[in-house]
């Protein structure tokens, strides 16, 4: 066979045999979120206002588990040190954290990894369909005492990014 068939006829065996190959599932994930619930801020209270909201991933997969990766932009104010929410020109302080004690703050590239199905705490598992597999990440906040805004509501939009 001259030199240019049998690397054709070699290709050719190769394909064959890739269209044998397994072919891999890959996951279709959503992720939904409830918000990071502070209550009614008092300035005169001696104590930070503590919130907590989370975020849900459902991967289906034929019920597979999917490990996922979450990851939390800086917000509107565009800054992890010290997030803000707004109610026009007023800003109310405050920020987000990856555990309840509050002593890590999602800042930039911080990441908390969870796997859907699976409860390794802080993430829960849970199988809410025969073929849907959740993982639920709780998101913990904390707004610092001392601040004189006005009255009103202030919110900020805060974008997740899931890698799975």
């Amino acid at each position: 066979m001259p030199r240019t068939a049998k690397l054709l006829f070699a290709l050719l065996v190769l394909a064959a045999l890739a269209g044998f190959a397994p072919r891999a599932h890959a996951a279709n994930c959503s992720v939904s979120a409830t918000p990071v619930a502070f209550g009614t801020y008092s300035p005169v209270s001696p104590t930070p206002l503590d919130g907590q909201g989370s975020v849900i991933v459902d991967c289906n997969g034929n019920g597979n588990q999917a490990s996922v990766s979450i990851k939390l932009d800086a917000g509107l104010w565009g800054t992890y040190a010290s997030r803000a929410m707004a109610q026009g020109a007023d800003r109310l302080f405050y920020n987000l954290y990856t555990d309840p004690g509050r002593n890590t703050v999602f800042a930039n590239g911080t990441t908390v990894s969870c796997t859907t199905g699976v409860t390794n705490l802080p993430c829960v598992g849970s199988d809410p369909s025969g073929n849907t597999l959740r993982a639920t990440r709780p998101i913990y906040g904390r707004m610092p005492t001392g601040q004189d805004v006005a009255s009103g509501n202030y919110s900020d939009t805060v974008t997740i990014t899931i890698t799975f």
